[in-house]
């Protein structure tokens, strides 16, 4: 017993080692992508102003504030800050996880390859996308004060639960897809609890406030959302190709979803800009399948709550957590890497439960002795082989150059990427390449509705 209280206790320090390994060749990347507009060019950064700190994403304001201060223009110290953030994630979804499961060996695999998963890199070696790395840390601590709280009684109870709306609001403050994580608490009360030891589900005018609380909140995320498209711009958004409607949008993101899901299985086509045709009707079949089988994997997270509850919940977190992100709405991108930055919690526990389900079920008197040995190399293929894919796709970032040129290998039919190549080479003084690049932007995107783009080729 001592032994196995030994390896347990040795799993966090494996994790931060295992995730600031992986990551740290990101230390000397520059500034890239959005880092320019978010960190380098944003005064709110440079100042220290209360007002500054009641914006939407303001939590991600003051950590790039605390890092302008303390390391000025070197974005090494901004990188450091990012793996930190990532390493904290990976604590805090291995202690959820454990509390959930009550196992931390189930716990630990799929922090590990949470840890590993390419699928991450953008939001780790991109500066800006720390929004996305303080949401998911804050809405993890929320969870877990939640957990807490759960279990306890008395003063103790409400000081675990006010932790708990602290972590949400700051999750909130970080990236507002976080709205969406009291349905995830919801969803654990109704896989794992008694009824009577629920909270939110046995009380309806509770629950009904809190879905009120978090529709408000939606509808100001969304109307946001809105009045950005009704500017004009929406003809300018990434990867959208196609006749480019709501309606077009809203019927398209279950193939989004499904492209997401080959993301995470198979992360062998990782952009920073995603192209997809988008749908012109319900009746095609491709989008038919693609809304009949999202149906069916909802019918089956259901279907498995009493069977196999881990994957249950695996699955219902990367749904619940996916709608923010669905484009139900058109946001800006119709789909990104650092969307499943959040999502992909679930299936890393669903990695590590089906690894768990095949290592019961290995009853063979052939196969019994060596069920550990065939165990480890079951969910040691699939760490390495995303921790060689992180490490080679953290190269990609460490430059403009270097990001873009990639990025169109990947995504030929990418007007943003050509257009930030185009930047890239006008930054360095290649005039020539970059009025080739900003043209042949304006060629694949249709829409012409890019003043900026318009512009750059002008100057």
């Amino acid at each position: 017993m001592d032994r196995i209280n030994k390896r347990h206790q040795i799993f966090p320090l494996i994790l931060i080692v295992v995730t600031v390994l992986l990551f740290i060749n990101t230390l000397s990347g520059a500034f890239v992508y959005d880092d320019l507009s978010v960190v380098v060019k944003n005064d709110q950064v440079k100042e220290w102003k209360f007002q500054h700190l009641w914006g939407g994403r303001s939590l991600r304001t003051l950590s790039l504030a605390v890092d302008y201060h303390l390391f000025g223009d070197s974005p090494k110290g901004y990188h450091l800050q990012n793996i930190l953030w990532h390493a904290a994630s990976v604590l805090l979804l291995y202690s959820v996880f454990a509390k959930i499961s009550g196992d931390r060996l189930i716990s630990f695999i799929s922090a590990l390859i949470f840890a590993v998963h390419p699928i991450h890199v953008e939001a780790v070696a991109n500066i800006s996308n720390r929004k996305e790395l303080l949401c998911m840390a804050f809405s993890l601590l929320s969870f877990y004060c939640y957990l807490h709280f759960i279990e306890r009684s008395g003063i103790k109870r409400w000081i675990w639960f006010i932790c708990s709306l602290s972590g949400w609001f700051l999750a909130l403050k970080s990236k507002q897809v976080a709205i969406i994580l009291p349905v995830s608490m919801v969803m654990y009360e109704f896989i794992f609890l008694q009824r009577e030891r629920r909270f939110f589900t046995k009380k309806p005018l509770l629950l009904l406030g809190l879905f009120l609380l978090s529709g408000l909140m939606a509808s100001i995320y969304i109307f946001s959302i809105l009045d950005f498209a009704y500017l004009g711009n929406i003809g300018t958004l990434a990867g959208y190709k196609g006749n480019l409607t709501f309606y077009s949008v809203a019927i398209t993101s279950a193939r989004a979803f499904w492209t997401y899901v080959r993301l995470l299985l198979f992360p062998l086509n990782l952009s920073p800009d995603h192209v997809m045709n988008l749908s012109s009707s319900f009746a095609d079949p491709v989008t038919m399948v693609s809304w009949f089988a999202l149906s069916g994997l909802v019918y089956l997270s259901y279907y498995l709550r009493r069977r196999a509850p881990l994957i249950s919940f695996g699955l219902f977190w990367v749904i619940i957590h996916y709608i923010p992100v669905s484009n139900i709405i058109p946001s800006v991108y119709i789909v990104a890497d650092r969307y499943m930055y959040i999502p992909s919690a679930g299936y890393c526990l669903i990695l590590a439960g089906f690894g768990q389900t095949v290592y019961c079920n290995l009853s063979n008197k052939y196969i019994i002795g060596y069920k550990q040995v065939f165990f480890i190399i079951l969910i040691a293929i699939p760490v390495l082989l995303y921790s060689m894919k992180t490490i080679a796709y953290n190269a990609v970032w460490i430059d403009n150059k270097t990001l873009w040129n990639y990025a169109l290998r990947v995504t030929p039919q990418s007007a943003r990427a050509y257009k930030m190549r185009g930047n890239n080479y006008f930054s360095l003084g290649d005039l020539n390449n970059a009025l080739k690049s900003f043209n042949k932007a304006i060629e694949i995107n249709s829409m012409a509705s890019d003043l900026d783009l318009f512009n750059n080729r002008g100057v």
